[in-house]
Protein backbone atom coordinates (compact mmCIF):
# COMPACT_ATOMS: atom_id res chain seq x y z
CA UNK A 1 0.00 0.00 0.00
CA UNK A 2 2.60 2.64 0.91
CA UNK A 3 3.89 1.80 -2.73
CA UNK A 4 0.73 2.25 -4.33
CA UNK A 5 0.77 5.73 -2.21
CA UNK A 6 3.61 6.80 -3.40
CA UNK A 7 2.65 6.28 -7.39
CA UNK A 8 -0.43 8.24 -6.52
CA UNK A 9 1.26 11.20 -5.25
CA UNK A 10 3.70 11.03 -7.76
CA UNK A 11 0.82 10.69 -10.46
CA UNK A 12 -0.79 14.05 -9.09
CA UNK A 13 -3.72 11.54 -7.21
CA UNK A 14 -3.59 13.57 -3.74
CA UNK A 15 -6.55 12.38 -2.50
CA UNK A 16 -5.86 8.95 -3.13
CA UNK A 17 -3.00 8.90 -2.32
CA UNK A 18 -4.37 10.27 1.61
CA UNK A 19 -6.66 6.91 1.48
CA UNK A 20 -4.14 4.93 0.87
CA UNK A 21 -2.01 5.95 3.63
CA UNK A 22 -5.32 6.21 5.84
CA UNK A 23 -5.52 2.36 5.42
CA UNK A 24 -2.13 2.05 6.32
CA UNK A 25 -2.64 3.63 9.71
CA UNK A 26 -5.84 1.65 9.73
CA UNK A 27 -3.69 -1.52 9.52
CA UNK A 28 -0.58 -0.40 11.46
CA UNK A 29 -1.47 2.86 13.62
CA UNK A 30 2.19 2.74 14.60
CA UNK A 31 3.46 2.75 10.82
CA UNK A 32 6.08 5.72 10.47
CA UNK A 33 6.14 5.99 6.68
CA UNK A 34 2.73 6.10 6.49
CA UNK A 35 2.25 9.28 8.67
CA UNK A 36 5.42 10.89 6.99
CA UNK A 37 3.95 10.36 3.66
CA UNK A 38 0.25 11.86 4.82
CA UNK A 39 2.66 14.83 6.00
CA UNK A 40 4.04 15.49 2.87
CA UNK A 41 0.58 15.00 1.11
CA UNK A 42 -0.68 17.87 3.33
CA UNK A 43 2.33 20.10 2.82
CA UNK A 44 2.04 19.66 -1.30
CA UNK A 45 -1.96 20.44 -1.25
CA UNK A 46 -0.71 23.49 1.04
CA UNK A 47 1.34 25.01 -1.24
CA UNK A 48 -0.79 24.13 -4.33
CA UNK A 49 -3.79 25.94 -2.15
CA UNK A 50 -1.69 29.19 -1.62
CA UNK A 51 -0.22 29.47 -5.70
CA UNK A 52 -3.68 29.35 -7.29
CA UNK A 53 -5.13 31.75 -4.70
CA UNK A 54 -2.11 33.87 -5.89
CA UNK A 55 -3.17 33.00 -9.49
CA UNK A 56 -6.69 33.95 -8.70
CA UNK A 57 -6.01 36.89 -6.81
CA UNK A 58 -3.73 38.17 -9.61
CA UNK A 59 -6.17 37.80 -12.51
CA UNK A 60 -8.98 39.75 -10.45
CA UNK A 61 -6.39 42.51 -9.96
CA UNK A 62 -5.83 42.54 -13.09
CA UNK A 63 -9.52 42.72 -14.63
CA UNK A 64 -10.20 45.69 -12.18
CA UNK A 65 -7.27 47.82 -14.07
CA UNK A 66 -8.26 46.81 -17.73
Amino acid sequence: LLVKGRAQMLYGDLEGATQTFREVEARDPTNAAAKALQVKVTQILKETSYLDHAKTRDEMLQEENC
